[in-house]
């Protein structure tokens, strides 16, 4: 019987042995694609593309919140009608929190307050929505609120007022309870329709709600 080293070669045309035919070996080339299809690349690069654009919008937002405050300023109450208006404006970008709000010079005429805000204990709030202004930009439209440099006069010229205008210039995409406040406090003086008012512990507590 021939040895198998005396078979014939891989690749040579079979031959007979001892009544057995010998299968011949072929050599089976796969295409290996060296890039990503083009189609596919894009899809993959868009959804990256989404994806990165929809993380940097969260956090370029601004959420937007009303406190009020007891009218000695002092502690915050769950009253919307008899209190003090003050906007905090939360940049998720820095982590930071703005409290922008009406005060009086001293010849008794309204001008406003922009500070860094914190407070520890128990805040009422409503949660209004989102700007995407800057800090930048949002100061210069508390600059620009119409009542500025008019005679305080308590339910006419008031904190109230200047909250108000102050939040028509922000272009607010309005969420939580944004359209309910927004709608009292354009008639707040003839309605008893109040929104409805929130309750956290201290500043960092503030979150937005549906």
């Amino acid at each position: 019987m021939q040895s198998f080293f005396n078979s014939p070669p891989f690749g040579s045309k079979p031959r007979e042995m001892s009544g057995i035919r010998l299968p011949t070996t072929e050599t089976v080339r796969v295409r290996v694609p060296t890039q990503v299809p083009g189609t596919l690349f894009s899809k993959i690069k868009s959804k990256r593309h989404e994806s990165s654009s929809s993380s940097s919008e969260d956090d370029d937002a601004v959420h937007v919140y009303v406190l009020f405050k007891g009218p000695q300023l002092s502690v915050y109450i769950p009253n919307v009608s008899l209190s003090h208006w003050q906007i905090v404006c939360h940049f998720k970008d820095t982590d930071e929190y703005r409290c922008y709000e009406m005060i009086i010079d001293k010849d008794g005429r309204i001008t406003y307050d922009i500070t860094h805000f914190h407070y520890s204990s128990t805040i009422y709030f409503c949660y209004l929505g989102e700007c995407d202004l800057t800090k930048k930009e949002i100061k210069k439209k508390a600059k620009k609120v119409p009542v500025n440099g008019e005679k305080y006069i308590v339910g006419i010229n008031d904190c109230q007022k200047w909250a108000k205008q102050f939040l028509n210039n922000l272009d607010l995409t309005l969420k939580g309870d944004g359209r309910a406040f927004m709608a009292f406090a354009a008639h707040r003086l003839t309605t008893a329709l109040t929104p409805s008012v929130k309750s956290c512990s201290g500043h960092r507590k503030l979150k937005p709600y549906d």
